[in-house]
């Protein structure tokens, strides 16, 4: 993910909704076939619209190095209360498939835009996730620093591309 450049970004509907090409992906490079991900929110819209501003297709959208990622990802995770070590940027495909599939109840979707090649891999994804969901309901402090973060980060795209 960190490889992907702005010209990897097609939006479908400006600003809500696209498709990221995942040219350096594990599948893309094992079956030459290439795999993508797709977005439908307008605040990952919003900040993709904000990072991609007057950028050349071939640049990189994180130009930093993958430690500084970590590093920021984890500052930022450790500021909602949450835990760094047990909050890793791969949960967000197990969390995003296992919210997939609670919400459409659909498992050939969540293979699909998982981009899981079996079955049974995503479903122990989903399973997996679920049993977590329950075990970790967020504690109210938890939901409230992520409302107020939110909040925030709405404020800030707004008065910034005004």
């Amino acid at each position: 993910m960190l490889g992907v450049c702005v010209g990897h970004v097609t939006w479908t509907v400006r600003g809500a909704r696209g498709v990221i090409s995942l040219p350096r992906a594990k599948v893309a490079q094992r079956t030459g076939s290439p795999e993508s991900s797709t977005f439908d929110d307008l605040l990952v819209g919003a900040v993709l619209e904000f990072v991609l501003r007057g950028r050349a297709p071939h640049e990189r959208i994180w130009r930093r190095s993958a430690l500084d990622f970590r590093q920021v990802w984890r500052k930022h995770i450790e500021r909602t209360g949450m835990s760094g070590e047990d909050f890793l940027p791969y949960c967000l495909r197990r969390g995003g498939a296992t919210h997939h599939f609670v919400e459409t109840g659909d498992l050939s979707s969540t293979r699909h835009k998982g981009r899981w090649l079996s079955y049974k891999a995503c479903r122990v994804y989903v399973v997996e996730g679920q049993r977590e969901l329950q075990e970790a309901a967020l504690a109210p402090h938890i939901r409230a620093a992520s409302a107020a973060a939110a909040v925030h980060l709405e404020r800030l795209l707004r008065t910034s591309t005004s």
